[in-house]
């Protein structure tokens, strides 16, 4: 989420003079890349949409996958839902957010404007947007993180706040990762079907590459729909006690916190 550092990158590659590029954007960069393909060089999109730019797109349904992961949350009760946003600028955060709204429309529960939180994708500011929505009175029962990041911090500031996931509190996160499934209960998420976005994407790429006639084509969007899961294992399939809970929930805290020391030391060092 860095155009600067974005910008780097694309200057490198272009420099060693590559035939095409698959990234998910920043936004910031549009004349760069305007001036790579005029340069010759293929764009590929993924995820995220630079505006006005015409170059192939292969996305989820943000909007879709936002609307049902909330709609469930609604079903089951729900009325003070906090939402994480991410960046207001990008494409997933505007569509989840849509999503969001939406759901809460057709249910016809009204939207406190104080439980929409977002600033960026970033974990500490997550966890502080987390905070904040805890703070709130009345306070929120559920809280729907637009990404794995800002699930992240959401689960650092409900550990903070001593509370438990899903007897205190729910967590839906738009994204399924690896450290959701350290947890034994309560997490849901909008698994979005990485690899099919990703050979789609890689799709494209290739066939602009290898057809003359391919590379002169309008640029063209595939959509995929995302699909609410449930990763935890059930208790009732897999029961434990209280203390191993409070183990495993600790050792998912020390790896969080160990991963945000490393990409602190990472980001001093290029400094």
């Amino acid at each position: 989420d860095d155009p600067a550092r974005e910008r780097e990158y694309l200057e490198l590659l272009e420099g060693i003079r590559v035939a095409g590029v698959i990234l998910t954007p920043t936004g910031g960069n549009r004349r760069r890349l305007e001036q790579m393909q005029r340069d010759g060089i293929m764009i590929v999109q993924v995820d995220r949409e630079v505006h006005h730019l015409s170059a192939d797109l292969v996305l989820v349904d943000n909007e879709r996958g936002a609307y049902e992961a909330v709609s469930a949350l609604l079903d089951a009760g729900h009325t003070r839902i906090g939402i994480l946003a991410g960046k207001p600028q990008v494409i997933t955060g505007l569509g989840r957010t849509e999503g969001y709204l939406r759901a809460h429309r057709d249910h016809g529960v009204p939207v406190d404007p104080e439980l929409i939180r977002g600033s960026s994708f970033r974990r500490d500011h997550a966890v502080e947007e987390a905070r904040a929505l805890l703070e709130l009175d009345p306070p929120v029962t559920a809280i729907f993180a637009a990404n794995n990041v800002l699930a992240e911090g959401s689960m650092l500031a409900l550990k903070e706040a001593e509370l438990r996931v899903p007897e205190d509190i729910s967590l839906v996160a738009f994204d399924d990762v690896e450290w959701m499934r350290m947890m034994d209960r309560g997490i849901t998420a909008v698994r979005q079907p990485v690899a099919d976005i990703a050979r789609s994407a890689a799709r494209m790429m290739l066939r602009r590459l290898g057809d003359e006639e391919a590379a002169g084509e309008a640029a063209s969007t595939m959509m995929f729909r995302a699909e609410l899961v449930e990763l935890y294992t059930r208790l009732e399939a897999h029961a434990i006690t209280e203390e191993e809970f409070n183990q495993r929930e600790a050792e998912l805290v020390d790896r969080l916190e160990e991963i945000e020391k490393h990409k602190r030391a990472g980001e001093g060092r290029r400094r």
